[in-house]
């Protein structure tokens, strides 16, 4: 438990609060909190085998959890132990003419902390060396799954990725961004924890005179409705790459072969079926304007 409440009752008698399972975390042993001075010279039993340390439900900096006999301060050290108990993400990357950022780009998502993913990336009939680049990681990472296509834009990566993602949650990126290591494990966190279909992030620009960091304009206690006016009206952007989906919501949706802003007039409609929409205060997409 987090907060004052942990801080009251571990002060008493030196007392350690455990709290229940946590169901599809994995997590037998419930959540434990404690001061980092109440660590020393103690052992813990097997009670205090598993911990998770909600950094944004309140908890202060001067705790912290026990997680598998080591002492973690971030969320996403400690989020589940075994891939199997997470749900698959498969990350749609399009590529095209981006050979001199690919790199880049593919090892912020090998690099990912939530291991559980499909990477597909879409060589959409790039000229370059992109293909070569994409099937040289797919031999080195089993996740990594490489479709080669004629030329369709855009929208048509997309809808191949698409058409093949086999994960319960889908994420886009574009190959000349690249991501946070940590991205993912806070993303899908909040989506296990909170049961949500959609869960934003924030996000940094590249610009030319430096790296700005970009909110998305709404709070952890936004209702759903005015989250999806807020969508429609273009005050929370469309983009695609600071949010994961619930794959559900795309059954009957592919995007409209445009060139340019496709995410426009595919975003409102998944926010639309949505049934739970979580905002996360972490920035971990650098997008390449």
């Amino acid at each position: 438990r987090c907060g004052n409440q942990a801080q009251a009752e571990g002060e008493q008698a030196g007392k350690v609060t455990v709290g229940h399972g946590v169901g599809r975390f994995g997590v037998s042993a419930g959540v434990m909190v404690v001061r980092k001075g109440f660590l020393r010279n103690r052992t813990v039993g097997k009670a205090a085998k598993s911990g998770i340390w909600r950094h944004d439900a309140g908890c202060r900096i001067d705790m912290v959890c026990w997680y598998n006999g080591v002492v973690c301060e971030r969320f996403s050290d400690v989020f589940m132990e075994k891939d199997a108990q997470r749900p698959l993400l498969s990350v749609i990357v399009p590529v095209y003419r981006v050979e001199q950022y690919l790199h880049k780009c593919l090892d912020s998502l090998v690099g990912q902390t939530y291991r559980n993913l499909e990477i597909i990336l879409v060589d959409d009939g790039s000229p370059d060396s992109c293909g070569a680049i994409c099937d040289a990681y797919a031999a080195r990472d089993e996740r990594i799954r490489v479709i080669h296509q004629e030329n369709s834009g855009g929208s048509g990566a997309r809808n191949t990725g698409l058409d093949h993602a086999r994960g319960e949650f889908v994420a886009f990126a574009d190959s000349d961004d690249y991501l946070e290591k940590d991205m993912y494990a806070q993303l899908v966190a909040a989506a296990v924890g909170e049961s949500a279909d959609i869960v934003i992030g924030d996000f940094y620009m590249i610009l030319e005179t430096g790296i700005s960091r970009r909110y998305s304009r709404m709070t952890v206690d936004t209702p759903l409705r005015q989250v999806q006016e807020m969508v429609l009206a273009d005050r929370i952007p469309s983009y695609l790459w600071n949010k994961i989906y619930r794959r559900s919501l795309f059954d009957g949706i592919r995007f409209e072969r445009i060139r340019g802003f496709e995410d426009l007039l595919v975003t409102p409609r998944l926010f639309q079926r949505a049934k739970k929409v979580v905002y996360v205060p972490h920035a971990g997409y650098y997008y390449n304007c």
